[in-house]
């Protein structure tokens, strides 16, 4: 059998390696387009329970608005008109539910009559929704968010009014809700370092902000382009810029504080913390692709070699030197065997014959292959004095062949 060259073998040694690396790069990358996709659902899920967490405290919030004012409008002292006990109760329910930011009592005209800021005269801001449309519809009403700039707090006005009096004007209950629980109230999300988590109404005003900004700081700084951003109603993720500059995946969101209360709410992580694991999983995998290439190029080399250590295998050596062997002179003539001519006489067969006996016997008197393979070249160049030739046997492995014995002077010597 023909062996196959080594070109040949390590050609194709070394198409194999590309192979594997072009049959597993696509699953590496597949699988770090997973981990990204991982990544970005997290912060979705993220948005989606801050989304739960506000519209919640809201509901709750406004529930109990409502639930108190009612209550407010029940009460003897608000029925017959005693404001300054009314404004003592207030002050009292303000510290008994510190998520009220103020509770007061005003004329439908806008005059203050009772408050829970005992020294303050409440004053109603013109414009207000929530009073307008109390009056309007003499039911409970909620307005926008407002920014306290006294307190440093946004709160949330709601108002209702309160039972008709005979002979006496109607009069407005009023609360504000204070939001700084919200804040309180958000799951952990076990977001990345540098994550923000912020809570806006419709129009940009920052209603909660986790982590908190620094004390005495604007809510919103370092936070104009995600605050930009999260103007635009609508839901999805979008990458914004960062304080440091660096992006941020964003999961944008929308709730509903109730039927008149509106807000926008994102979840922003930097996109190197976000897709850190994502990274750390490719070049993992792309580390153990490249070993496991080396590796398969390695076996297969080292196999390779092997294989033609044993096509070629160990040459019978012949000695260094012929062992003494009584050997006839050769003829006065070389014997021309080569073909069976006509011309042949007898003496020629006698003395051919006579030939093959002495090289029988000296074969006989040989102890060692190496020594009858000596006898053997040295009578088949009397045999064959026109020609170079040699003598092969088998290897070990049988595939190949090994010389032991060549004769002719005129060519050179035989390679296997």
């Amino acid at each position: 059998m023909p062996p196959v060259s080594s070109f040949a073998s390590l050609r194709l040694l070394l198409m194999l390696v590309p192979l594997m690396l072009l049959l597993g790069l696509p699953v590496v990358l597949i699988s770090a387009k997973s981990e990204k996709r991982a990544a970005i659902a997290r912060v979705t899920e993220a948005a989606e329970a801050l989304t739960g967490a506000v519209e919640e405290t809201h509901d709750l919030r406004l529930q109990s608005a409502r639930e108190l004012l009612i209550t407010l409008g029940q009460i003897a002292e608000v029925r017959k008109g005693d404001w300054p006990r009314v404004s003592e109760l207030l002050t009292d329910l303000v510290k008994a539910h510190p998520h009220f930011h103020e509770l007061a009592v005003f004329r439908a005209e806008g005059a203050g009559l009772a408050s829970s800021r005992a020294s303050q005269t409440p004053t109603r801001p013109h414009g207000r929704r929530e009073w307008e449309e109390a009056v309007r519809t003499g039911g409970f009403a909620v307005g926008a968010y407002q920014w306290d700039t006294t307190a440093q707090r946004v709160y949330l006005p709601c108002a209702m009014p309160a039972p008709e009096r005979s002979g006496e004007p109607r009069a407005i209950l009023y609360a504000a809700i204070r939001l700084e629980d919200l804040q309180e109230r958000v799951p952990a999300a076990g977001l990345p370092e540098g994550s923000v988590q912020l809570v806006t109404d419709a129009g940009g005003l920052v209603l909660a902000r986790i982590p908190p900004a620094p004390e005495g700081s604007d809510p919103s700084a370092g936070l104009a382009p995600l605050v930009e951003k999260m103007l635009v109603p609508g839901r999805g993720i979008v990458e914004v810029p960062g304080a440091d500059g660096e992006p941020m995946v964003t999961a944008l969101g929308q709730f509903s504080g109730g039927a008149d209360v509106k807000g926008r709410l994102a979840v922003a992580v930097p996109r190197g913390a976000l897709y850190a694991g994502a990274t750390r999983a490719l070049v993992r995998n792309v580390v153990a692709l490249l070993s496991g290439a080396l590796l398969l190029f390695a076996v297969l080399f080292f196999g390779l070699l092997t294989r033609k250590e044993r096509q070629i295998g160990p040459a019978v050596p012949l000695p260094a030197e012929t062992p003494p062997v009584p050997v006839v002179a050769p003829p006065e003539a070389p014997l021309a065997l080569i073909a069976d001519t006509p011309q042949r006489t007898a003496q020629h067969q006698t003395r051919t014959i006579a030939m093959l006996n002495e090289m029988a016997e000296m074969l006989r008197q040989c102890s060692t292959v190496a020594e009858a393979y000596a006898v053997v070249g040295r009578f088949a160049q009397v045999f064959f004095p026109d020609l170079c030739g040699a003598v092969l046997v088998p290897c070990e492995d049988g595939e190949k062949v090994s010389i032991v014995t060549q004769w002719g002077t005129d060519s050179a010597p035989l390679r296997c």
